[in-house]
């Protein structure tokens, strides 16, 4: 799977303005396409899979790990 962009807000922009620095990302399970992952946002069922939650939690842990050490 290539990396995508997904050109959206956040709340992130109320940070900003007092000098915290936001990032974000995710990281998708390889069972879903972009296409049905990006469909079940901001919808009347919006919901995330079990296997990309999984995936962005160890990619999160290893950030902090990273900068921890």
């Amino acid at each position: 799977m290539a990396p995508a962009l997904l050109p959206a807000q956040t709340d992130a922009r109320y940070l900003r303005p007092g000098g915290t620095v936001t990032y974000g990302f995710a990281l998708l399970s390889p069972s879903l396409t972009p296409d049905a992952y990006w469909s079940r946002f901001h919808g009347a069922n919006e919901r995330i899979d079990v296997g990309s939650l999984d995936l962005m939690t160890s990619g999160y842990q290893e950030i902090c790990r990273g900068l921890l050490s």
